[in-house]
């Protein structure tokens, strides 16, 4: 009789049933945390859907406004509203007047005499800036 009552208490403190019992609420343990991030990522993935169409139409509307922008800024619209709003014209080849590059302004001073004359430093002929022409100048 001895004998028999060393081996049970030699046995673990937990019967089979118990052993099965802990293993089953291990693994319900597990499958409920599996299925919890499935419904976060479920529910992440919805407000990532949604995000992206918001992107969508943020796109549209961003090009049919740069459309708009470029329809309005367009001279066939200016020309129009700037003749009929402020009373403006188009320049015709005599009221244009072309200016010389900075260079040859900086050399250029006005004649006292006439407006429409000038008076040219350095030896720059007045036909020469009159067309536009660029003077080089030496270091």
């Amino acid at each position: 009789m001895m004998a028999r009552a060393k081996s049970r208490t030699s046995r673990l403190p937990l019967s089979g049933r118990a052993m099965v019992a802990l293993l089953l609420v291990g693994l319900l343990g597990i499958a409920a945390l599996v299925v919890w991030r499935r419904t976060i990522a479920v529910a992440e993935n919805r407000v990532v859907r949604g995000l992206e169409a918001r992107k969508r139409e943020l796109i549209s509307l961003r090009t049919t406004l740069e459309r708009d922008i470029n329809d309005a800024t367009s001279r066939s619209r200016i020309v129009p509203a700037a003749e009929r709003r402020l009373g403006m014209h188009v320049a015709t080849e005599l009221e244009v007047r072309n200016l010389a590059p900075r260079g040859v302004r900086d050399s250029v001073t006005a004649d006292s005499s006439s407006t429409d004359t000038l008076a040219v430093k350095n030896s720059v002929s007045a036909g020469r800036i009159a067309n536009g022409a660029s003077v080089r100048r030496t270091p």
